[in-house]
């Protein structure tokens, strides 16, 4: 069994940059009902690599939306500090721990793209580079992207773009993939799993596979839901599992905004904990044009578009940001996954002494995060643990 740190207080690492876009997005994502799980890195690593190649009123709508927390900073650095911090987490070869993330544009065989992009994506992002036909072969394009995204994703996301959606003018596709797997610090005891009540949405109650474990772990109260760190086994990346009160999950939801997660991180304190936590498993899939549009980012869905930082051809503009994601929550741990893509073309505490019971029976929101740098990877709402 791995060796576990013992609960303390979480320490920055550095200036390490979280964009603010992983609330705006949760906002206008959690619009529609139901279960929600998406990556907020893994969006704005898709978006970095676009405007990469944005210039004027194109890259300053990009900008906006990422809003850095002093327009004296470059994002080019932020992004990159920020990616450096976040390597830091991983231990190669470790075979306990994985996080995965990576950058490809395909262009249109012929198309030429300055070669002044191209560096700027393989030395600022890592990104890959390759060149598909999709104006000749469409489904050999798609089955390209599509076997990179599912190579990277272990299978996880087979695919993240239909052939219908490569179009007669589709010059380019950009695509961030995110891949997550970590064992818990300490896993949940298998023999303790059974299956108990979760209350859905409008008053059904279904049986669902329930883990339990008691152990310390940080905890915290906002104003309206009940918070809980739990520690994978690299001991700054936890899930923090938000419980709203009863009645309260939009509220929860609201309180969501800049700040949220540093003060719910500073103030926690360890407290041994009795949980119940029902397994989950989770797919989302997202077509984020309006989602983003509707952010400021509006230029750039158009033929007004200005990409010529991509390429001397003139007309290149993003079509559609292309967003799926998977978790699987159990009692080692848990694996998650999300693939973005965006296609381009032409034209809360209790001080008592008694262990805490933490027992999340109802819809509830959670966090995959690096706390010492307050990255959110992966972001999500559990109404029906049953997928």
């Amino acid at each position: 069994m791995p060796e576990v740190a013992t609960p303390r207080r979480p320490r920055p690492r550095g200036r390490a940059w979280t964009s603010p876009l992983v609330w705006s997005l949760y906002h206008e994502l959690s619009s529609e009902p139901g279960n929600l799980f998406f990556s907020p890195y893994g969006i704005l690593g898709a978006l970095m690599v676009a405007r990469a190649g944005a210039v004027g009123v194109t890259r300053r709508e990009i900008d906006a939306a990422l809003e850095r927390p002093d327009a004296n900073e470059d994002l080019d650095e932020l992004f990159g500090r920020l990616l450096q911090e976040v390597g830091r987490i991983t231990r190669p070869g470790a075979g306990l721990f994985e996080l995965v993330t990576a950058n490809a544009l395909w262009c249109q065989a012929g198309c030429p793209v300055r070669h002044s992009y191209v560096e700027t994506l393989r030395a600022r992002l890592g990104a890959e580079i390759g060149a598909v036909d999709f104006a000749g072969s469409p489904d050999q394009a798609a089955r390209t992207v599509n076997a990179w995204v599912a190579e990277v994703t272990r299978g996880r996301i087979p695919a993240i773009v239909e052939r219908e959606q490569i179009r007669s003018l589709t010059r380019a596709m950009l695509a961030n993939v995110v891949y997550f797997k970590a064992p818990w610090g300490e896993p949940f005891e298998t023999e303790a799993s059974r299956p108990e009540p979760f209350h859905l949405p409008g008053g059904r109650v279904v049986d669902v596979p329930t883990m339990h474990r008691t152990g310390d772990y940080h905890y915290g109260r906002t104003e309206h839901a009940q918070a809980l760190q739990l520690p994978y086994v690299i001991w700054p990346v936890r899930m923090i599992v938000l419980l709203p009160d009863e009645g309260a999950l939009g509220a929860a939801e609201s309180d969501l905004r800049p700040g949220f997660l540093q003060r719910l991180i500073e103030e926690a304190e360890p407290r041994e904990t009795r949980v119940s936590l029902p397994r989950c498993r989770v797919e989302s899939s997202f077509r984020l044009r309006g989602t983003l549009e509707r952010m400021g980012i509006v230029q750039a869905f158009g033929p007004g578009a200005n990409f010529s930082g991509i390429s001397e051809q003139e007309g290149v503009f993003l079509d559609d940001v292309l967003h799926r994601t998977f978790v699987d929550v159990n009692e080692y741990g848990t694996e998650a996954t999300a693939a973005t893509g965006a296609t381009a073309r032409m034209g809360w505490t209790d001080s008592s002494g008694a262990p805490l019971e933490f027992r999340v029976d109802r819809p509830f929101l959670f966090l995959i995060c690096d706390i010492g740098t307050g990255t959110v990877f992966f972001t999500g709402r559990v109404v029906d643990p049953r997928g």
